[in-house]
């Protein structure tokens, strides 16, 4: 069968610290989400709220003011990482080689090597890297806003609900979810989302009285939600108020869901209540929680450790899979004795058939029909190892 589902099983690995985490912090004004962004590693800020960072200085951004940016920041990266990820695949695999007995073999081979490091270090993913450990979403409202107005201006209406039977609220669904999500594949950073407070009635309290849970505010379904699936942490800001000397008391953060508000962590060991919210000591709670994973037998390593099945199968690449098809479809017509009507070529031809449609050729696919070229070489694998 092509696909190994025995041979290739692994364990689940729990990741060290703030790499890779989606974290999401929301509250009122003035509570501290993007002051206390600024503490997080080499944070660096996607300012959809233009007077977010007005009060600090010496922070990096982007140019990100809107959904149009956004998107082109996310399409931009995760190309780059992808391009990244094969030259580093390919040096890896060049490395691994047996080294060459004769002199001209291992300087050909030296010289191999250093071309592709040299072209994996000048990505501009690898020095995104090197200058930028936490990307800081500021904010999910905002973006939200962003998001929606881009759509209906590009149908050049006033209201999603401008154009009949939902058609522009599916349209913003989906331009929202796969960018959102490509935006949290982008590699292990730190993924911090800011929010702003919303309310919904949850129901009634002992005397009769409305409950109003406290949520990130914007398009429950459309918006919010695909990004709390994400989520690792989501942590609700409580002011404090105020001291007899009229300063803020820094604000408390919840990460359980209760009537108060909306929140939550994938951590079954993590404190649910840090008296005092800061990013300092939000991380310090994180890595007592993996601590006592470690301790208790969980597996725990990094990041990269942990996305390394995801990261092999974004990467792969349309001529490489193009290359391995057309090896199989070699064997497939040698053994049908370079006939082009053979029954396993016609068999072939059916395969391709089913995933590019009648006449689509291997030859003419492109980056963007990977998944379909995975499966056309995972079934003529399959009709090449009915023949051996």
């Amino acid at each position: 069968m092509a696909f190994d589902y025995i041979n290739t099983q692994e364990e689940s690995v729990v990741a060290e610290g703030l790499e890779g985490k989606v974290i999401m912090v929301y509250g009122g004004n003035n509570l501290g989400k993007s002051g206390q962004a600024t503490n997080f590693p080499d944070p660096l800020f996607l300012p959809l709220e233009p007077n977010a960072l007005n009060a600090r200085g010496g922070v990096k951004k982007l140019p990100v003011h809107d959904w149009a940016t956004f998107r082109d920041f996310v399409d931009s990266v995760y190309k780059d990482k992808m391009n990244y990820e094969r030259s580093v695949q390919a040096l890896d695999r060049e490395k691994d080689k047996p080294e060459p007995k004769d002199k001209d073999g291992k300087k050909e081979r030296l010289e191999r090597i250093e071309k592709l490091q040299n072209k994996a270090d000048s990505n501009p993913y690898a020095k995104l890297k090197a200058s930028a450990k936490t990307l800081v979403l500021d904010s999910l409202t905002a973006l939200g806003k962003s998001t929606e107005k881009y759509v209906t201006d590009q149908a050049e209406v006033t209201e999603l609900g401008d154009i009949g039977h939902g058609k522009l609220y599916k349209r913003f669904e989906n331009e929202f979810y796969h960018t959102i999500n490509q935006f949290f594949n982008l590699g292990d950073f730190t993924y911090l989302v800011l929010a702003h407070e919303d309310f919904r009635e949850i129901g009634e309290d002992e005397d009769g009285e409305k409950i109003y849970q406290a949520v990130p505010k914007g398009d429950w379904k459309r918006i919010v939600k695909p990004v709390i699936d994400r989520c690792d942490i989501i942590v609700y800001l409580k002011s404090n108020g105020v001291d007899e000397n009229k300063r803020v008391i820094p604000s408390s953060g919840i990460l359980a869901e209760c009537d108060l508000c909306f929140a939550r962590t994938k951590w079954d060991n993590m404190e649910l209540y840090l008296p005092e919210y800061s990013a300092k000591n939000l991380e310090a709670i994180i890595n007592k929680a993996i601590e006592e994973q470690r301790a208790n037998g969980v597996k725990v390593g990094t990041s990269k450790e942990q996305q390394k099945s995801l990261i092999e199968t974004l990467t792969q690449d349309a001529e490489d899979l193009k290359m391995r098809v057309g090896e199989l479809f070699n064997v497939i017509y040698k053994h049908d004795g370079e006939d082009a009507d053979g029954v396993n070529v016609l068999k072939y031809i059916s395969i391709v058939e089913e995933f590019l449609g009648v006449d689509g050729r291997v030859s003419e696919t492109n980056q963007k029909q990977v998944g379909q070229l995975m499966n056309i070489l995972s079934r003529t694998q399959d009709l090449v190892d009915e023949l051996v």
